[in-house]
């Protein structure tokens, strides 16, 4: 697994296929398997996975953490593998640590995806992930992602994908995930604060949330897209906070449009 120094720590990444580089950020907790389904669908680009610090084989430095701090862990991990320019795509966490990228290293920056967004973390935000750290410090690992997915996907998806949840399990089941590392990504978490700083990012976003989003209500993308000066807002209605797999036939070629329209 190769591994760069980045500041303090040690970042684990993956590319796959040519291209320009698009990076995509993992949410609180998940590492960088998160995002190897979708991988194979961006032909003509470079996918740059990573372990945001804290989990999977990315180093564990002691907490806190930041947004900001993991927005310039990315642009770190860009300048170490001489990419100059990047589109980003962040989930969750991964959108914060974006709008941080985007906020504090524009040239890195060529256009972003924000899925299941928020500025500015809420009463409700942060005691849901503390509630997720402690429980995930106690449950088994497989108790933890029947936990995760039963609260992050649309009750409809499930209903209609009984197939997917046996696979589901057994992928988030075995990602490292280590106690302190899942508690100072929370951390994070918690202090998120850009709503004051949104205005200044000039480069195109595309926005998308789910309106049966459970863990960060669909309000907050409808706030950070209204904050942004070149963004572009999709609402889908039925799904909830797991937007890339409940609809990924649709969302996966709306980004490969975004990247286009950005291109030119």
């Amino acid at each position: 697994m190769p591994k760069v120094k980045v500041g303090e720590i040690e970042i684990n990444y993956h590319l796959f296929g040519s291209g320009f580089p698009v990076v995509f950020i993992s949410g609180t907790g998940t590492d960088h398997t998160t995002w190897l389904p979708l991988v194979s669908h961006f032909d003509g680009y470079t996918c740059l996975l990573f372990d945001n610090r804290g989990m999977g084989q990315t180093s564990v430095p002691e907490g806190p953490y930041s947004t900001a701090q993991m927005g310039d862990d990315v642009a770190g991990l860009l300048e170490a593998l001489g990419m100059e320019k990047a589109f980003l795509v962040g989930i969750s966490l991964g959108s914060a640590v974006a709008q941080q990228v985007m906020i504090r290293h524009p040239q890195r920056v060529r256009g972003a995806v924000l899925l299941g967004t928020w500025a500015k973390t809420d009463r409700f935000i942060a005691g849901l992930l503390q509630l997720w750290a402690d429980l995930q410090a106690v449950l088994s690992p497989r108790d933890y992602a029947r936990m995760l997915l039963f609260w992050a996907a649309s009750p409809e998806f499930i209903n209609r994908n009984p197939d997917f949840v046996e696979p589901y399990l057994e992928r988030v089941s075995a990602m490292n995930r280590p106690v302190a590392g899942y508690r100072a990504q929370v951390g994070a978490v918690k202090t998120h604060d850009t709503l004051e700083l949104l205005t200044q990012v000039h480069v195109p976003v595309l926005v998308c949330h789910g309106a049966l989003d459970m863990v960060v209500p669909v309000e907050h993308g409808r706030q950070v897209a209204s904050r942004l000066p070149r963004a572009q807002y999709l609402e889908y209605a039925g799904a909830g906070h797991l937007l890339t797999i409940e609809r990924g036939s649709e969302l996966i070629p709306r980004i490969k449009d975004f990247f286009r329209e950005c291109s030119f």
